[in-house]
């Protein structure tokens, strides 16, 4: 299982407008074709890296069919990979997970492990481990928001990660994303593999793949 992050930078466009101000009084002209000059600009923000240990790989190694429940949902052995994220400046901003395989993925708030002839094999869950949040060397409280909306509260201590939501994090007791140039956590991956009996006899590779983008507020 793959987890690949990409930095997503929100940025503002700006146009500036020339304003003219009649200062003499000149002829009339005959008016002829005309054109607009736009200006445009970026303003960026100072980087925000995510990074995974062992390379964001969950690796599961080889499973025994014998292990697997044919038709029904097997659970395999839970995975923790730390998360940091560095930041060149002090910056509050939040994760969003998009799902690469979300075509395979059979319950809510989970992510796909891929198809095989066009069956699913199973899905996965991410967590955030209970307390495991730093910010800036300090411990942090989890939060999330729905969308692109900026209502955040703390989610259940064991909830699983959504893809309809991003993810932040505050001080001690507080409910706003806080500023930070340093963040770490850990992540747990919980697996279920589902094989329909169709595919009992193949060899089926697990291809969950999941985006973890920096979104800043």
């Amino acid at each position: 299982m793959h987890f690949r992050h990409r930095v997503i930078c929100r940025l503002a466009l700006f146009r500036v407008a020339p304003v003219c101000l009649a200062v003499l009084h000149v002829p009339p002209v005959a008016a002829g074709d005309s054109n607009v000059l736009s200006m445009h600009g970026v303003i960026r923000p100072h980087a925000c890296i995510p990074s995974f240990a062992n390379d964001g790989v969950a690796d599961f190694g080889t499973i025994a069919v014998s292990r697997i429940r044919i038709g029904q949902a097997t659970p395999l052995p839970e995975k923790k990979i730390a998360l940091h994220i560095i930041c060149a400046a002090s910056h509050r901003f939040a994760l969003h997970v998009r799902d690469n395989q979300a075509d395979s993925a059979s319950q809510p708030r989970t992510f796909g492990l891929g198809r095989i002839n066009h069956e699913k094999v199973g899905f996965y869950r991410i967590r955030f481990q209970a307390g495991s949040i730093m910010a800036d060397g300090r411990p942090a409280r989890l939060i999330h928001a729905s969308g692109r909306g900026d209502t955040w509260m703390p989610p259940r201590p064991d909830a699983a990660i959504a893809p309809a939501m991003r993810y932040s994090w505050a001080g001690a007791g507080g409910h706003l994303p806080v500023a930070a140039s340093a963040v770490s956590t850990t992540l747990v991956v919980a697996p279920s593999v589902h094989l329909p009996e169709t595919l009992r006899a193949q060899e089926i590779p697990l291809t969950g793949s999941a985006t973890f983008e920096v979104q800043y507020l």
